[in-house]
């Protein structure tokens, strides 16, 4: 920072003159648009820790799922994959702003989320039968991983 005038900074200097101290000037907002690209940046960094965090307690249910095969555990399971896909799609992480990809994107979204929803449809069968499998269930829970991880993007 540079200060002009002579005395202390603000007063009236030897000659009369008020102190000027001079700011660097924001030319084109270039400041602001920098501000806000670390604004989104660390906010994207957050939602991706969040989703990992949704993704690792989804494996951990799953894996339960597999050992207990119950319908609490089912339950359980579910609700942490229908979390998962609605913090995807309800917060627009899929579907990108470019005109000409967007019905392929909304129709990848909605395969992928009809499919999951299938899976869960089976998996509810498996673990409701008297014999499940935990074969059977380990390749369900493995497949929905796998389609959250493609809606992830």
């Amino acid at each position: 920072m540079k200060v002009e005038g002579k005395g202390k900074v603000g007063g009236a200097g030897i000659r009369g003159k008020a102190a000027r101290v001079k700011t660097p000037a924001v030319s084109g907002g270039g400041a602001v648009e920098a501000a806000e690209e670390t604004k989104e940046t660390f906010a994207t960094k957050v939602r991706e820790a969040e989703l990992e965090e949704l993704l690792r307690e989804i494996e951990e249910r799953g894996e339960r799922l597999v050992e207990r095969r119950t319908e609490t555990e089912l339950v359980a399971y579910r609700d942490a994959v229908k979390e998962f896909m609605a913090r995807v799609v309800g917060e627009g992480w899929v579907i990108e702003e470019i005109p000409s990809a967007r019905f392929m994107e909304n129709n990848k979204v909605f395969l992928i989320a009809k499919t999951v929803k299938k899976r869960l449809l089976d998996l509810a069968e498996e673990i409701r039968r008297e014999q499940s499998d935990a074969m059977t269930v380990t390749a369900l829970t493995s497949e929905i991983r796998g389609l959250l991880l493609d809606l992830r993007g």
